[in-house]
């Protein structure tokens, strides 16, 4: 597939987004919001498992685990998706590692107690057990998730982990859960390189076959080396905010 190609399917707008974007648009009137909840078929909401707190809360997946994305597939060790423009934003956390990769245009995220505005060329890991949303809402925003087993993750990475900076802190802090670090971000602005590895990437997810597990992974260890080679300087991280208690008489 040509770039352009790859890039008319992720801009595409799905059925599920053009649901959310409706749902979007709204929720800023409550009218419109009370005609449009009226008129939703909930057993094809529940089919598609789309997140609707109003008329569904049960199916909002506060904790997911490997079963919701590898289990059905023993031999999977990545999965890799669109991020859904217009989702609702929820609150959830997960046993496994997530990349997240603003291809063009902008999200915002809340890790842990912080909320974070990030824009193309933003590539971030969170951690696992780490609470998080997500905000995709614009027609022109695309945002990339990647998900890793966590022995997977500890396989492609376990070289940074007997290190004495920061970032051998966060994946050994994660990897090990002391929870000390929720995320680390770079900022990699718009490098055709990492751009193209993405669209390469994008491919694979789109027309997969029995080596897309394991080309997605060589292209994420080497995105990762380039990465560190070139915009360590943009490292950005988060350590938890402990609070501290006396608790003397």
């Amino acid at each position: 597939m040509s770039k352009k190609s790859i890039l008319e399917k992720l801009y595409e707008m799905k059925d599920d987004e053009k649901f959310y974007k409706t749902y979007y648009e709204a929720r800023h009137d409550s009218l419109n919001l009370k005609n449009f909840l009226s008129g939703i078929n909930t057993d094809d909401v529940k089919r598609r498992r789309l997140i609707v707190p109003e008329i569904s809360p049960e199916l909002i997946p506060h904790i997911m685990d490997d079963q919701e994305y590898f289990d059905k597939n023993a031999h999977q060790s990545v999965f890799f998706s669109k991020h859904n423009r217009y989702t609702p934003a929820f609150l959830h956390k997960h046993v496994f590692f997530e990349i997240v990769y603003v291809l063009s245009g902008r999200c915002v995220q809340a890790i842990g107690l912080d909320t974070h505005q990030f824009h193309e060329g933003d590539f971030i890991f969170i951690s696992p057990n780490t609470f998080h949303t997500m905000e995709v809402f614009d027609d022109n925003s695309l945002v990339i998730n990647i998900l890793l087993r966590r022995s997977t993750f500890q396989h492609m990475f376990s070289p940074l982990i007997y290190g004495n900076d920061l970032l051998s802190e966060f994946f050994s802090s994660s990897l090990y859960e002391s929870n000390q670090f929720q995320y680390i971000a770079f900022h990699s602005g718009d490098d055709q390189f990492i751009k193209n590895k993405f669209l390469e990437m994008c491919e694979e997810w789109i027309t997969p076959d029995n080596y897309s597990d394991q080309i997605l992974i060589g292209i994420l260890t080497m995105l990762f080396a380039y990465l560190m080679r070139k915009y360590s300087f943009t490292l950005e991280t988060s350590a938890l905010k402990q609070q501290l208690y006396d608790y003397s008489d």
